[in-house]
């Protein structure tokens, strides 16, 4: 029987244990690039490179524009170089999603509830769009691409958006941190919320979404109670079973 197992695993070629680690480990499954895409990569890794050498050693920032042009720099880069995750099983997958999509609206719901006349209807309505734009990213629709290692519309401006809203930080520092300080405007609460669907997507894509269940049930258990807590591990307890079954 050993023997067999053996023979049989010997057959796979290089190709095939590839795309069997990018299936089952979100953290190997990036894009092979190529032409000007690949340059644009490179380009901005070295150049981020390049930039924590020179603040190392030779011209230190403030920590804030330090650390979002980073994160705005990675965050831009992440949605260029990782695909969607593999989709096992489309149950598991529409489920996830729709779980996350419900919880980007929440916020998206909560925040535009909580400023109320504070916010036009241009921004109001504008700052949905963009929620929307990222759960429609999100969906394991195959028509939709970004699969593989071709880039898919939804892609760019995903990376343009991830990097504008941590560079957001910088550009309007003075306004932010100085003129109103301690006196948040409407546009910084929403761009803090795209920021939080940004990076949960960004996790996704990178890491998976096994990580949230980690920290999901306690963030539950703050907000919602015990009962909301045991109903959350048991979907994703569900949800791991479909995965994996």
């Amino acid at each position: 029987m050993s023997n067999q197992y053996v023979s049989n695993e010997s057959r796979l070629s290089d190709e095939q244990l590839e795309q069997l680690v990018k299936e089952y480990d979100n953290e190997s499954n990036f894009r092979h690039a190529s032409g000007w895409l690949a340059a644009l990569i490179t380009v901005v890794a070295i150049g981020l490179s390049l930039f924590h050498v020179y603040t190392a050693g030779f011209g230190l920032l403030n920590e804030i524009a330090h650390r979002t042009i980073h994160l705005g720099l990675v965050l831009g880069l992440l949605f260029l170089v990782f695909p969607k995750p593999v989709i096992h099983h489309s149950v598991s997958a529409w489920l996830g999603s729709l779980i996350f999509a419900a919880f980007y609206l929440y916020l998206a719901w909560s925040i535009t509830n909580e400023l109320g006349d504070a916010l036009n209807s241009v921004v109001k309505y504008g700052f949905i769009a963009l929620v929307l734009l990222i759960i429609c990213s999100s969906l394991p629709i195959k028509k939709f691409g970004g699969y593989g290692d071709k880039l898919s519309l939804f892609d760019w401006p995903m990376a343009i958006m991830a990097a504008g809203i941590s560079l957001y930080l910088t550009v309007f520092f003075q306004t932010i941190f100085i003129d109103n300080t301690g006196e948040g405007q409407p546009i910084d609460f929403l761009m803090g919320t795209l920021a939080i669907i940004v990076i949960f997507e960004a996790t996704r894509r990178s890491m998976g979404v096994l990580i949230f269940r980690n920290r999901g049930h306690l963030w539950c258990r703050c907000r919602c109670g015990g009962n909301v807590c045991l109903s959350f591990c048991a979907f994703w307890r569900l949800g791991t079973s479909l995965r994996l079954g």
